[in-house]
């Protein structure tokens, strides 16, 4: 995962779970977000990175910010690591 995609995912996690300092590692569902706020999530992942996440990759490999941020990097990088979904 990059740096950058990172300074620019976790304020993305921070305003969808309305909350301050989400570490990389952190799950978006044990810090109790729900599938609403989710959908919000990937809505502004699109928006921001011009990538589309799988709704169903937040309860796999891209259920923590840096799980996430691998995912997008892959994409950027001519869709060399699909997410499934």
């Amino acid at each position: 995962m990059s740096e950058e995609t990172i300074n620019l995912l976790l304020p993305l996690w921070c305003k969808a779970l309305r909350r301050d300092g989400i570490a990389v590692t952190d799950d978006f569902f044990a810090l109790g977000g729900t599938s609403l706020e989710g959908v919000q999530l990937l809505a502004e992942v699109s928006d921001t990175f011009g990538v589309e996440v799988p709704p169903l990759a937040m309860y796999d490999e891209a259920s923590t910010p840096g799980g996430m941020a691998v995912l997008i990097d892959g994409e950027l990088n001519g869709g060399q690591r699909r997410a499934h979904g």
